[in-house]
């Protein structure tokens, strides 16, 4: 992929349409996140280092082929994010913002990558029309890992056939004692007799 000093695409090494980015190239060109410039007709004609490092594609393979053939991606219940005229690019067209979305996709040598990507328009890129940038970062690692728990909290321990839920185990009570008869005491004491001056009063 080689550049003008105005910014626009140099079409000499791929059939790409021609787009103006402007002081907009060299920046995504030297982005730490992929970045991959569609044009109006959804072929590729930004294709910047991340992205080959990313997806295994050099841009001399990219530059020029529809993005959803280099793509080819899915959400996270295996729907098909990736065709010709796709629904981000019908909302794109309508004027919508998109939020970040994660899709997979695979490598050029197959390894499954997840990629989060954020979608910007361009209304005004050269002749051709709009263009559409996808920038877009590897988390791949975070999703293995979201997975893994999921998996982990979700999985049910292994029972053998035939096996029956035990029910909670009650705790053990102590028995208790028999206790001795008690003997019966009146709650109020008998009246004792009124003894005489100078004599012992004996309680009954």
């Amino acid at each position: 992929m080689t550049m003008s000093d105005n910014g626009t695409i140099d079409r000499r090494r791929a059939s790409v349409p021609d787009v103006t980015l402007g002081p907009l190239a060299p920046a995504l060109a030297a982005a730490g996140d992929g970045a991959c410039v569609v044009g109006a007709d959804g072929r590729i004609v930004l294709w910047n280092r991340a992205a080959e490092k990313m997806l295994g594609y050099p841009a001399r393979e990219a530059l020029g082929r529809p993005c959803c053939d280099v793509f080819v991606g899915h959400d996270d219940d295996g729907n098909r994010l990736c065709y010709q005229g796709c629904h981000i690019m019908k909302l794109m067209d309508l004027g919508e913002t998109i939020r970040s979305f994660d899709m997979k996709t695979r490598s050029k040598a197959g390894q499954p990558v997840w990629l989060n990507v954020s979608i910007l328009r361009l209304p005004e890129a050269g002749p051709s029309g709009a263009a559409t940038v996808h920038l877009f970062r590897d988390v791949t690692a975070d999703k293995e890992l979201l997975t893994l728990v999921h998996e982990r909290r979700g999985r049910a321990p292994a029972r053998e056939p035939g096996h029956r839920a035990q029910s909670r185990p009650e705790p053990l009570r102590q028995a208790r004692r028999p206790q001795p008869p008690r003997s019966r005491r009146l709650r109020h004491p008998p009246p004792t007799a009124l003894a005489p001056r100078g004599t012992t009063r004996v309680r009954l």
